[in-house]
Parts: structure tokens; C-alpha cells; sequence
């Protein structure tokens, strides 16, 4: 630009004007060289000395706003004065940039001052005490420093971030009396006292927390800062909605910029709101025990849900009881979760009932006993006295209470045919005895008895019996069975056969070995369900059931049979092959008429649920026994090995006036609806 000889002498007077103001604001630093005003950070804790240049922890995650004061001689028209961030720990004399340089074109309008310029938050990435600078350079190539300012950076919480001690209550009271609600209404709650902790700061706070065992809070019921002796009235809402019993307090410290610390431990006491149960508690009862008033391991073995307790006044929710038994065991506990009445308790064998009867080897008088625990106050049962055996002869079977003795040796069954096998009978061995052989267990007592069971079902089906038990312990000893014991008893190709264990006369406890499971088809035919019939009426001795005339239905005087239930011997899809005879006299020794022999393909829901049939022509089916005699059904299936039942029954096919007739007061009184 040019300028006209008029004008210069004032062009040249507003510049010398400019120079002397801008001489005026220039400051010089400590140094005494000329610097540019300090940068100004953010005032977080309202001016407060003791915290500046303390960043708050969410301050430290975004960047942060420095304002700048315009400097004496910034950029005029066509002009531009770049600034630049720098920083440093306060320790070192190493400035860096902060960030790219950022560029400010002339002229600058002091309206826009202080100017507003962001500082990266990368800069805050580690904690320590920083100094912030700024550069100003001019176009003339000259570069001017400001003063400094520092910044803190403190990323780490109290107590180095380390786990606390628990806090202690300033009244001992808390401690053994627990908190309740006149102390709460007395004192507008619980003091306590935070313990001494390392690098303790001013501005240090404190998040509460106070709980039950089992939850966990996400927010603190309570928060405040310490005061010098570290003291803090927890208030009384912080215990509202809490359940009676064990409480804990915790805390968590918390500095002025935010850095929280992890959970303290706890302080733990007890929280008494409602009433509380009064001693004492009823004794518990074991009802297993009712019939013969001692408990034994057959009782154990029903299950091990054994004492019973009554509901006691005042429970609440939380409730621990603990169950004491004899003295040896581990207690058994439970937790109150409901107003169960009775409450029921598991009483286990081995770690509690077993241990607690120990080497005994007669009926021990066991007491059991319990108590209610709430927070820290405990309510005690009254003591009831079990009588307790748990005694078996024979080796320790290590599955009690199980009744079968793994350890006890298991028997060998052989006939005593021309070719016997072991536990296998062959028709060879059929109406021949017998023999089951095994070792003597050991050790062998006083007072011990045998009992040798073939297809047992409960305690029926005793075929020999060994009282008291004689022999040398692991010697064999051999039950010669009779036919006649087992003949009648159902047959398969896995019976089993066993022996049990027990005091002479069958009291107290009884174990078994494994059973041997015996083959016995080929000599004995597996028993299906026998036939039965429901319309039969009863002969003259008004005992002895009978198909007379009162059992023949309908016009064509059918007889209806019934066939029970075969499953799960029968599955369904088997043939059935059916037999019925007649004889003309009443014990079955002279056949009369001709056999009736049919067949039938079995349904599933036949052989799960049993099925009906009606037998007809009455001239075939019972003409034959005449005025008194009896009837065979039999019935065999077609599979491997084949299975047979039958019923012999007494039948009559005439009444005084001669052949029964049809009698229309009978009609519609059969199965089949005629």
C-alpha cells in the first residue's frame, strides 16, 4: 500500500503510539526476561489453594479447557502468531510439545480474549505434577515463553489402592448387643471409625455400605467426608430394609479427585428390628423312630431328611439353625427361607450320624440338640435323648447305610442233577435240591444269625437259616434247599439269591450280600399273572370260589376271564397260547370234553394293563364239568424261555333243576353289556 505525503506523519505517530502501549504491558518473569502471562486452567474446587491444579478424575478423561490472555504484541492484518502447548513433570527441566501448534491470524479482536484453547487429554495419560507452558512465535521469527502453571494428575486411591481394614463401632455396645431399633432412635445411628491408612490427603471421603451376607450393594447407603479423628455417623435410614440377623459395614475410600479405593473389610454385628425367638426352643423329634423308639440304619436308609423341628415364635427370615448330634460329627445347619411347620433337616450319615456313634456296638443314648442363630445372639432347643444302632455283624460295608455288603461274600447255586452249572438249574435239576454255597464272612460274633432268601420280596421267601452262625470265618458253608422251598416261587432267568446279616431273633440291623442272580427257567417256568374270574360265585361251603350257574352271562352263557397285568415280563407283540380243559369231578383227575385251545397276539396296553375275554359256547366251555366238577386254564407264551399261567378252578355246569339256563334276570350283568 502506498501512502500520500499527507498522511504519513499520522501512519508513522499511531505506530509509535502502538510501540510505547505495548512496551507498558510487557512483564518479565522471574528471570527478569520478558514472558507472556500464564495459561489458566479450569477453577474446579472454587478457588480453594489447597486443591489447585488438582484435575478431577472425569476431567482427566476428556480435554481440558486453558484459557490464554491476549499477549502485548499479537499479529496484525496479514499477519499470523502460532502458539504452542508445552509441558513437563515439575521435576524435570525438559519442556515438550503438548500437541500440534495452532495458528492465530491477525489482527485479534481483545473481545475474543481470553481465548478459549483446548488441551488434549492424552497429555493426562500417567499421574504426577506437571508444568503447563505456552510459545508464542510472531512472523519476525522471535519465540516468547509465558509463565507457568502446574496441573496434578492423581490416578491412584487412598491407601495405595489396597484393601482396608474394617472399620471399628465407637460404642462397644454395637458390638455385643448388636443394633436395634431404640439405639437407632437414641444415637440417629451407628458411629464408626475409619482405621489409619497410608498416604491419607485432605478431601479424603468415605462410601458406607451396609448389608446382609449374601447381597452386595452397587451404591453406598451412605457417604461423607472424615474428619480428623476419621470418624463417621452412619445414619439410621442406611439400615432401613435390611433383614435382622448378621450385617456387615464396609467402606470404600474415596479422594478429592474421585480415585476410589476397593472394598475394606468388614465390621460385623448383628441387626435386631423385630422380636426375637425365646428360649427355650422345643426339642427337635426324629418321627422315624415311633415304632420301635431307637433309630436304625434301615431308618437312615429311607432317606436322610430325619429330624423334624417346630416352627419356633418370632422366626425370621435368615434364621441359621444348627443342629448338634451326639458328639462326634460336623453340625448340620439351615437356612430360614420360609414358615415351614415342622422344619425338616438332613441329617447326614457319614459325616454326622456315623461319627457320632462311633465304635458302639449296642443301642447308644444320643443327644440332639439345636440353636437359632440370629446375627450375633444365639437361642438354644431344649435336648432330646435318641436312642441310636447302627451295629452289624459282619465285615464294615462301606456303602452304609445301604443294605447290601459289598464285602460280604455272595453265594454260588448249583443243582444237584446230572450236570449241574454254577446259577443255572436245568430240567435236569428239577424236583431235586438244591445247593447254595459260600464263604463264611468275617469276623464272625456272638449272638449272629443267617437267613438265606430265594426271590425275596421284603422278608418272604426264607429258605434256610443259619442261627447262631457256626464255622470258621472264610470257610464255606453250604444251604441244602429243598425243592419244595422254591417250586412255587416265581421263576425267570435272573432270580436272585441272597443271605442277610443280623443279631439272633432278627433286632436291630440287617445287611445282605450281593445277590447271584440264578437261571431257573429250564427247570422252573417263569410265572405270568394266573387268570382270574370275575363273575365267579361262591360254592355250597360259602368259601370256596366257583363258576356255577350265577357266572355264565347272557343268552349264550359266555364266561368271562380276566388276565392281570404281565409287565414288564410281557411287552407286547408277544402270541399267547391258551389251554382250557374240563373234568367232570371237582379235584381235576378225570378230563371230560375235549381241550379248547386258542391263541392271541398281545397288545402293549394289554400287557401293561391286563385285558378280558369272554369264552363261549357254554356247550364246549362248561357242559363238560357236569353237576360238579372243575376247569384248567393255561396260558404259555412264544418267547425264550416261554412263560405260563394257569388257575385250576371248580365248576359247575347244572343246578338242582338240571343244565343252568339262561335267566333274562341275569342279562346286561356281564362284561360285555349283552
Amino acid at each position: 500500500m502506498s501512502y500520500s505525503s499527507t498522511k504519513r506523519p499520522n501512519v508513522l505517530a499511531n505506530a509509535l503510539a502502538r510501540t510505547v502501549n505495548q512496551l507498558k504491558k510487557q512483564k518479565r518473569n522471574r528471570a527478569g526476561v520478558l514472558a507472556l502471562d500464564a495459561p489458566t486452567p479450569p477453577d474446579w474446587w472454587g478457588g480453594d489453594p489447597a486443591f489447585a491444579g488438582l484435575v478431577p478424575k472425569a476431567d482427566q478423561e476428556k480435554d481440558m479447557e486453558i484459557l490464554i490472555n491476549q499477549w502485548p504484541n499479537s499479529a496484525q492484518d496479514g499477519e499470523i502468531d502460532t502458539l504452542t502447548f508445552q509441558w513437563k513433570p515439575s521435576s524435570s527441566s525438559d519442556w515438550q510439545n503438548a500437541q500440534t501448534s495452532i495458528q492465530i491470524p491477525g489482527p485479534l479482536d481483545p473481545s475474543l480474549f481470553p481465548m478459549s484453547l483446548m488441551l488434549n487429554k492424552a497429555n493426562f495419560a500417567r499421574e504426577g505434577t506437571f508444568d503447563l507452558r505456552y510459545r508464542v512465535a510472531i512472523d519476525a521469527g522471535t519465540v516468547t515463553d509465558s509463565e507457568t502453571t502446574q496441573f496434578i494428575i492423581d490416578k491412584t486411591p487412598p491407601n495405595a489402592n489396597q484393601s482396608a481394614a474394617a472399620p471399628t463401632f465407637v460404642d462397644p455396645l454395637i458390638d455385643s448387643e448388636g443394633v436395634t431399633n431404640d439405639y437407632l432412635v437414641a444415637n440417629g445411628g451407628v458411629s464408626i471409625v475409619i482405621p489409619v491408612y497410608s498416604d491419607q490427603q485432605l478431601g479424603d471421603s468415605v462410601q458406607i455400605f451396609v448389608h446382609n451376607p449374601g447381597s452386595s450393594p452397587t451404591q453406598p447407603n451412605h457417604s461423607g467426608e472424615l474428619d480428623g479423628n476419621r470418624e463417621i455417623l452412619i445414619p439410621a435410614t442406611a439400615f432401613a430394609g435390611l433383614l435382622d440377623g448378621v450385617i456387615y459395614v464396609a467402606y470404600r475410600l474415596v479422594d478429592k479427585v474421585g480415585n476410589l479405593g476397593p472394598e475394606s473389610l468388614n465390621a460385623t454385628t448383628g441387626l435386631f428390628i423385630n422380636p426375637l425367638p425365646v428360649e427355650p426352643l422345643a426339642a427337635p423329634t426324629v418321627p422315624r423312630i415311633v415304632d420301635d423308639k431307637i433309630l436304625h440304619l434301615r431308618d437312615v436308609a429311607l432317606g436322610e431328611n430325619l429330624v423334624e423341628i417346630v416352627l419356633y415364635g418370632n422366626w425370621l427370615e435368615g434364621d441359621d439353625v444348627t443342629l448338634d448330634w451326639g458328639t462326634g460329627g460336623a453340625p448340620v445347619t439351615h437356612k430360614m427361607t420360609s414358615a415351614a411347620d415342622p422344619i425338616v433337616l438332613n441329617v447326614p450319615y457319614k459325616s454326622v450320624l456315623k461319627p457320632a456313634y462311633g465304635t458302639a456296638t449296642t443301642v447308644l443314648p444320643t443327644l440332639v440338640r439345636y440353636t437359632v442363630t440370629r446375627g450375633n445372639k444365639v437361642f438354644a432347643s431344649d435336648v432330646a435323648t435318641i436312642d441310636v444302632d447302627f451295629f452289624v455283624p459282619g465285615p464294615v460295608n462301606p456303602g452304609r447305610p445301604d443294605p447290601i455288603n459289598i464285602d460280604l461274600p455272595r453265594v454260588t447255586v448249583r443243582g444237584t442233577g446230572t450236570s449241574p452249572e454254577d446259577n443255572v438249574l436245568t430240567a435236569g435239576d428239577a424236583e431235586l435240591p438244591v445247593e447254595v454255597t459260600f464263604d463264611l464272612y468275617t469276623p464272625i460274633g456272638n449272638g449272629e444269625e443267617l437267613l438265606l432268601y430265594w426271590y425275596a420280596s421284603g422278608e418272604s421267601n426264607k429258605v434256610g437259616t443259619l442261627s447262631p452262625v457256626a464255622g470258621t470265618a472264610g470257610e464255606p458253608y453250604t444251604f441244602t434247599v429243598p425243592w419244595a422251598s422254591i417250586k412255587n416261587l416265581p421263576s425267570g432267568t435272573q432270580v436272585p439269591v441272597f443271605y442277610t446279616v443280623g443279631r439272633v431273633g432278627g433286632t436291630g440291623n440287617i445287611e445282605s450280600c450281593v445277590p447271584t442272580l440264578v437261571d431257573v427257567s429250564a427247570a422252573l417256568p417263569i410265572k405270568l399273572a394266573d387268570p382270574e374270574f370275575p363273575d365267579a360265585g361262591v360254592a355250597g361251603d360259602g368259601v370256596t370260589p366257583i363258576l356255577n350257574c350265577t357266572s355264565f352271562i347272557g343268552p349264550d352263557q359266555h364266561v368271562v376271564v380276566a388276565i392281570p397285568p404281565n409287565d414288564p415280563l410281557l411287552i407286547g407283540g408277544e402270541d399267547l397260547e391258551f389251554t382250557w380243559q374240563c373234568f367232570i369231578d371237582k379235584n381235576g383227575t378225570e378230563a371230560s370234553g375235549t381241550p379248547q385251545v386258542f391263541t392271541k397276539t398281545l397288545t402293549v396296553d394289554e400287557a401293561t394293563n391286563g385285558f378280558e375275554m369272554e369264552l363261549k359256547p357254554f356247550e364246549d366251555y362248561i357242559l363238560p364239568v357236569g353237576r360238579n366238577g372243575s376247569i384248567t386254564l393255561k396260558y404259555v407264551s412264544n418267547t425264550t424261555p416261554p412263560m405260563a399261567g394257569n388257575i385250576f378252578f371248580r365248576a359247575a355246569a347244572m343246578d338242582a333243576a338240571g343244565v343252568c339256563e339262561p335267566n333274562a334276570r341275569r342279562y346286561g350283568r356281564g362284561r360285555c353289556g349283552c
